[in-house]
C-alpha cells in the first residue's frame, strides 16, 4: 500500500494501472493530482495488512478435500469391473461405460482384495524357498571365507560398540529428558511464582480502592496463621489480580508503542507521512524542521522534498480508536471507586464482608453490626499483613531458582560426561580393532587366491538370491500395503497391483563344488585369536576394575 497527499491509500500496482489508461497521475477517489510519481509505502498499513494475510492463510490450509472424479468433480462412489477403475455418478452414464458391470467401491475393493489375498499365497510360497537357500548359501560361505573369520571378530566388536553407545546414549537421553522435564517443572513454578509476587507487590502499590477491591481476590484470610505467617491462596471462583491485569491488556488490539512519534515519544497527533515512509506528529516535525537548516527525516535522514506532507489517514483513524478504546477504560477504571448502588464514594471497609462500602451501605442491613473502618486504615492494615505474608513466598522463590540453577548445571555435566565416557569406549574399542587387523594381516597371506576365486562366485550366487528375495519381498509388502489402502486408492492401482502379483520366478539351487578345506588352513585358528583377545580383554577389564574402585 502507498500513500498520496491527499491521505488515500491504494495497491502500488492498482495505482499505477490507472494512472497509465488516464494518462494522469490525480487520486482514484477524490481526483486530487498528485505531485510525486512513486508515492511513499503506508509501512503502518502494510505491517497491519501482512498480519491479516499472514492469519487468514493459516485458516485456508486447514482442511482437505475428498478424493473425486478428475473429470466431473463428484465423488467417486462407482467401480467398472470391465475397465478396472473407479467412476462417479456422471462417468457411468458415459459412452466409455455403457452396458459395463459396475458396482459400488466398498464391494469392489472387498471382492479385488479377497483375490488378492488368494494371489499372495504361491509368493509367499517361493519367498520362504528362496530365504531357504539364501540361508544355506551364507552358511557355505561362512566355510570358504577365510577372512570372514576375523571379519566376523571385527562384526562382534562393531556390533558390541554400537551396542554399549546406544545404551550410553539412551541412559543419556533419558537422564537428560528427566532433568529437562524436572527443570521445566521448576521453571514453570519460578515463573508462577513470580508472577504471584509481582501480582501482589503491583496491588499493594494501587489505590487504596483498588487494593481493598482486589484483597478478595487474592483471598486474604487474616484468621488463618501458621507460624505468625498470614495464609495466601488463589481463588478457584474469581480471577486473581494478574488476570484481571491480562484481561485489561488483551483488550488493545495494538501496543501503544507502535503508535508512538519517535520525535515527542507520544501518541500520534495528526500523524503525517513523509516520502521514506516513515510517520510523526505534524507539529512534532515542523518544530524538527525549524531547528535543522533542511527538511529531512527525523529517523533515517532522508531528504524531503514536499514543504507539507499528506496526512496518514489510516494511521490517523488507528490513533483515534485506541485512544477512544483507552478513555472508556480509564473512565471503567475510575468507576470503579464509587458505590456501584448508590453512586458514593467509598470511605468505609466491612472487615466481615471484606468488602469496600460507601457511607449509605454502612446503614444497610446487610452491614448491621459490621466491624468498620476507614478505606485508608484498612488498606494500610491489609498491605502490612500481605508484606509478612510475601517473605515465605520470596524464599521459596529464592530456594526454586537455586534448584533451578542445579539442574541446569547437573544437565550441562550429563551431557559433558556422555561424550566423554563415548570417547572412552570408541577408543577402547578401537585398540581391540587394530589388534584384530594385526593378527589378520599374519594369518591370510596364504589363502587370498583360493578365497576370493570361490567367495566371488559364493557372493554372486548369494547377491543374486538376496536381490530376488529383496525383490519378491518388496512386491508382497507393496501389494499388502495397497491391500489396506482406502478403497478408491485401492481400485485406482488395482491393474498394476495385480501385473506385480504374477510371479515368474524360477526356483533357485545351490552351487556345486563351492567349499574349500578349511581345516587344512584354519586348524585352530580362531581359539587361538579368541586366546590371545581374551588376554587382552581380562587386562582391560582388572585395569577397569582398578579405576572404578578408585573413582
Amino acid at each position: 500500500p502507498v500513500l498520496l497527499k491527499c491521505s488515500h491509500s491504494f495497491c502500488r500496482t492498482c495505482l499505477q494501472h490507472s494512472w497509465d489508461e488516464k494518462n494522469s497521475r490525480e487520486c482514484p477517489i477524490c481526483r486530487r493530482k498528485s505531485s510525486m510519481e512513486y508515492p511513499p509505502v503506508s509501512l503502518a498499513l502494510q505491517n497491519i495488512v501482512e498480519a491479516f494475510l499472514k492469519q487468514k492463510s493459516e485458516s485456508e490450509a486447514e482442511g482437505k478435500s475428498e478424493t473425486r472424479c478428475s473429470f466431473h468433480g463428484e465423488k467417486l462412489l462407482l467401480f467398472c469391473k470391465d475397465d478396472q477403475e473407479p467412476l462417479c455418478v456422471v462417468c457411468q452414464t458415459s459412452k466409455k461405460h455403457k452396458n459395463h458391470q459396475l458396482c459400488p467401491v466398498e464391494e469392489a475393493a472387498l471382492d479385488l482384495k479377497e483375490e488378492l489375498k488368494t494371489a499372495l499365497s504361491p509368493m509367499k510360497e517361493k519367498l520362504e524357498r528362496f530365504t531357504k537357500v539364501q540361508q544355506e548359501c551364507e552358511k557355505t560361505a561362512k566355510h570358504i571365507r577365510v577372512k570372514a573369520e576375523f571379519e566376523k571378530l571385527h562384526q562382534f566388536l562393531r556390533d558390541e560398540e554400537v551396542a554399549r553407545l546406544a545404551a550410553l546414549r539412551e541412559e543419556e537421553e533419558q537422564k537428560s529428558r528427566r532433568m529437562k522435564e524436572k527443570i521445566e517443572s521448576i521453571t514453570r513454578q519460578v515463573s508462577t511464582l513470580s508472577d504471584k509476587i509481582t501480582a501482589i507487590e503491583e496491588a499493594m502499590h494501587t489505590e487504596d480502592i483498588s487494593f481493598l477491591k482486589f484483597s478478595s481476590d487474592l483471598c486474604f484470610v487474616p484468621v488463618l496463621r501458621h507460624n505468625g505467617n498470614v495464609i495466601l491462596a488463589e481463588s478457584e471462583n474469581k480471577s486473581t489480580v494478574g488476570e484481571r491485569v491480562s484481561k485489561m491488556a488483551s483488550k488493545a488490539l495494538i501496543h501503544e508503542e507502535e503508535l508512538c512519534c519517535s520525535v515527542c515519544c507520544d501518541i500520534f497527533k495528526e500523524p503525517v507521512v513523509l516520502e521514506c515512509s516513515h510517520s510523526f506528529c505534524r507539529t512534532c516535525l515542523q518544530r524538527y524542521w525549524q531547528g535543522k537548516s533542511s527538511r529531512e527525516c527525523p529517523f533515517c535522514r532522508r531528504k524531503s522534498s514536499v514543504d507539507k506532507p499528506p496526512v496518514n489517514l489510516v494511521l490517523k483513524n488507528i490513533v483515534e480508536a485506541y485512544l477512544k478504546q483507552k478513555g472508556e477504560s480509564e473512565a471503567e477504571q475510575k468507576s470503579e471507586t464509587c458505590c456501584s448502588l448508590h453512586g458514593e464514594k467509598f470511605l468505609l471497609f466491612c472487615q466481615d464482608d471484606q468488602e469496600p462500602l460507601c457511607l449509605v451501605c454502612q446503614t444497610s442491613e446487610k452491614h448491621k453490626n459490621h466491624q468498620l473502618c476507614p478505606v485508608e486504615e484498612a488498606a494500610l492494615d491489609l498491605k502490612e499483613e500481605l508484606k509478612t505474608a510475601l517473605s515465605p513466598m520470596k524464599e521459596k522463590l529464592e530456594r526454586f531458582t537455586k534448584v533451578q540453577q542445579e539442574c541446569e548445571k547437573t544437565a550441562e555435566h550429563i551431557r559433558s560426561q556422555a561424550q566423554h565416557t563415548e570417547r572412552q569406549v570408541k577408543a577402547e574399542f578401537e585398540k581391540l580393532h587394530q589388534f584384530l587387523r594385526d593378527e589378520e594381516e599374519a594369518r591370510l597371506a596364504a589363502l587370498r587366491e583360493e578365497e576370493e576365486q570361490k567367495s566371488r562366485r559364493m557372493k554372486e550366487k548369494i547377491e543374486n538370491i538376496t536381490g530376488q528375495v529383496s525383490t519378491l519381498s518388496d512386491k508382497i509388502t507393496d501389494i499388502e500395503k495397497a491391500m489396506h489402502t482406502e478403497d478408491i486408492s485401492f481400485l485406482k492401482s488395482y491393474r498394476d497391483i495385480k501385473e506385480r502379483a504374477q510371479c515368474s520366478l524360477q526356483d533357485p539351487e545351490l552351487l556345486s563344488e563351492a567349499l574349500i578345506d578349511v581345516a587344512k588352513h584354519l586348524g585352530n585358528l580362531k581359539y587361538r585369536v579368541w586366546e590371545k583377545m581374551l588376554e587382552t580383554v581380562q587386562y582391560n577389564k582388572e585395569k577397569n576394575t582398578m579405576l572404578n574402585g578408585q573413582g
